[in-house]
């Protein structure tokens, strides 16, 4: 009967490590939703003229709150225009967006 205890050690050790291992995959493939959201990246911290926001919250409004989607708007100028700020990126990309809804 001495050997039962060393495979009864080895099983719960083995479960232990696929329950860890199991515990592991789930969390590498939640779901998106159920994630927690991230925070929005860095922006341009120049007022706009006359409003209590920023020009990057004005076009993170204008994208419907995505502030992604604000963000790759602003990389897309900075990438057709090299050496513009952030504050002038967010400004452009705002009166882009304006421009090809209307």
């Amino acid at each position: 009967m001495s050997w039962s205890f060393p495979i009864f050690g080895a099983l719960l050790f083995w479960l232990l490590l696929w329950g860890l291992y199991r515990l592991a995959l789930r969390a590498s493939h939640a779901h998106p939703s159920a994630q927690q959201p991230t925070a929005p990246p860095a922006t341009p911290r120049q007022a706009a003229p006359g409003a209590g926001e920023t020009v990057f919250d004005s076009l993170a409004r204008a994208c419907g709150g995505d502030y992604l989607q604000a963000r790759r708007l602003m990389t897309l100028e900075q990438e057709s225009s090299p050496g513009i700020s952030d504050t002038e990126a967010a400004t452009r990309a705002y009166h882009r967006l304006l421009r090809e809804r209307s």
